[in-house]
């Protein structure tokens, strides 16, 4: 009797295994081999799934920066203090160092559609971060410049090798 597989866990399986892989060897260390393994599974499972090496991480990427625009939004829309809560959710949210690793994909345009993803999740990142402390500026600094000294300084933060390993007051 054939063993019924829930596709739509499946695909999550995939999308964060491949995270994984993206976390431990960058964006040009992911193939297929490599997400099945850490999968613990062929690679005729994540086949079954995804066309090819691309695909598999416009999916992932995508998936995963679709996923941090929801919970950013939320947490802006709930919070007494949006700016604040959204800065310290960009220190915390990526214990992984999926970012990282995406970052410098980008920045390296190892794969053009994941370049293209994270690049536009840059952009409608230093738009909220310029909206949310557009009342906290000083005389002669614009939302513009603010929100970008803001990205350095966060991006600073995740950004070293060991981050990841810091304690939340570190950060």
């Amino acid at each position: 009797m054939p063993r019924h597989i829930d596709g739509e866990s499946r695909d999550r399986d995939i999308r964060d295994a491949t995270l994984r892989v993206i976390a431990s060897h960058g964006v040009s260390g992911v193939t297929i081999r490599r997400v099945a393994s850490e999968l613990g599974a062929s690679t005729s499972v994540v086949t079954h799934f995804t066309r090819d090496k691309d695909e598999l991480l416009r999916r992932a990427v995508g998936a995963e920066l679709k996923e941090r625009r929801r919970q950013i939004a939320e947490i802006a829309a709930t919070a007494d203090d949006p700016f604040w809560a959204v800065m310290e959710w960009s220190v915390d949210a990526d214990p992984d160092g999926v970012w990282p690793a995406l970052v410098s994909a980008a920045a390296a345009n190892v794969v053009p559609a994941v370049s293209q993803l994270v690049r536009s999740f840059d952009r409608w990142w230093t738009s909220l971060v310029a909206r949310l402390v557009s009342d906290r500026l000083i005389e002669g600094l614009s939302q513009r410049d603010a929100a970008d000294a803001i990205g350095i300084v966060a991006e600073g933060l995740l950004l070293p090798l060991d981050a990841a390993n810091w304690s939340a007051a570190r950060r």
